[in-house]
Formats: C-alpha cells, structure tokens, sequence
C-alpha cells in the first residue's frame, strides 16, 4: 500500500518490482489480495493513507507521515524513523553495507553543512510492522514549519515562500545562501549535494534556524539526473536570492 500511493515518476522502479513480486507470489489467494490493494490504493489515495496511519498507530504506536522516494517515514514522540523499502530485497550484509555506506555519507556532508544537517543513523532491522529486515535511518524529530524551495522534480522556484522567509526570519537570506555555496562545495569536494529538491526536506527550528532532515546526500555515481537537478536548483536559489 505504501509503495501504490507514490507518485508515477517518483518510484517507477518500486512499482514495477512490486509487481514482479505479486506476480511471483505462488498463493492465488496472497496473490489476488495484494493485487487489489493495489488497485484500491489508486484509485482511493486518501483511504489508503488514513489506513496506513491507523495500522502504524495501532500495530506500531507510530504516526504515519508519508512517503519519500525510496522510504516510508513514521515517527514516535522524539524521532523520525525512515524505512528504505528498496532493502527489502538486499541480502543481510548487502543492508549492513548500505547502511555502513550511507551513515558515512552523511558525516563527510555534514563537514561541510555543519549544524545544518539534522544528523541520521542508519542501522538494519525488522520493519517497525512487518516480519522482514530492511535498513531503517532515525533522527530527532524537529518541530517548525517546512521550506519548500522548489516545487518536486522542477526548477519552478517556491519564490514568495522563500521571500516571506527572508523577510520574517533573522538572518534568513544568509542562511540560504550558506546553502547554496555549501551545495557547490559538496559538489566539488564530494561529488554529493544536499537534497534541496522534494517536500518537507528543510524544516525552521523554534530558533529560527533551518535544518535539513533530509539528511542522505544525492550522490551522482547512483542519481546523476536528481545530482545534475540540484545543481541547477542552486544556481537559481543563489541567483534569485542575489536580487532580493
């Protein structure tokens, strides 16, 4: 259910894997349930999510927050808990290089981004409701408003949010534009960048103070077309945030 509910362009590839797998499924009965849940969640989206939010509260005593790309985001009280459902299908010591992998990624980001980066701990584990192991990133939880910068998968700029942000904030057009030179510096150094592009990835902290809780930096070796995105998302971000 949650794989369905992700937009077309945001996880062809999860859809088309959980199809190969229904179609795997060797009980007729499994395989035509999950088959309809499928088509249910397509065609009602909004009854299907308040369907995963009661099965998290009541299975897991997590709040269901939504999907991103490749996880599924709950979270209890204090933290943010991140499934990445494309390791379900790794092997144990594929998930613990993945996971060993990306919790170095985000200390060498977090060089460069310093307090920015709401810091990520990836570990493997059972799914918080399921019989199976994937990796699973957590991180506290940050309470505040969210900074869209741009609208998902574009180069359309969020421009009068980002405007009322540097007009109500202290300090908050320096802080954007620390962001943009410390994407080219990640980009330069680390052939990394920051994930500015999605919704809900920048949240304003009770201080003021933007924080990525997008932690996972966008590699170009394994996204080189979200990378190359991004780059170009900077370049507008600095260029408008020069004009104000």
């Amino acid at each position: 259910m949650s794989v369905a509910l992700h937009s077309d362009s945001a996880d062809d590839v999860l859809r088309e894997n959980r199809q190969r797998d229904i179609e795997n499924m060797q009980h007729t009965s499994e395989r035509l349930t999950a088959a309809a849940i499928n088509r249910s969640t397509k065609r009602h989206p909004h009854a299907a999510k308040l369907a995963l939010r009661g099965l998290s509260k009541g299975l897991a005593n997590l709040d269901y927050q939504g999907n991103g790309a490749w996880s599924s985001v709950y979270r209890s009280r204090e933290h943010v808990i991140k499934v990445l459902r494309n390791t379900a299908q790794m092997t144990e010591q594929e998930r613990q290089q993945f996971a060993q992998e990306r919790n170095e990624m985000c200390s060498r980001a977090a060089t460069v981004l310093g307090s920015l980066l709401v810091p990520q701990d990836y570990t493997t584990g059972v799914h918080p409701f399921g019989d199976y192991d994937v990796v699973i990133a957590r991180q506290d939880y940050i309470p505040g408003p969210s900074l869209d910068l741009f609208r998902t998968n574009s180069t359309e700029l969020c421009a009068s949010q980002i405007a009322d942000f540097c007009k109500t904030t202290a300090k908050g057009q320096a802080q954007l534009e620390d962001l943009v030179a410390s994407t080219f510096v990640l980009h330069d150094q680390q052939a990394t960048v920051p994930d500015l592009n999605g919704v809900d990835n920048i949240r304003i902290d009770p201080n003021q103070t933007m924080r990525l809780i997008d932690a996972e930096p966008i590699a170009y070796a394994e996204h080189p077309a979200v990378h190359e995105l991004i780059l170009s998302q900077a370049e507008i971000l600095g260029a408008y945030l020069g004009k104000l």
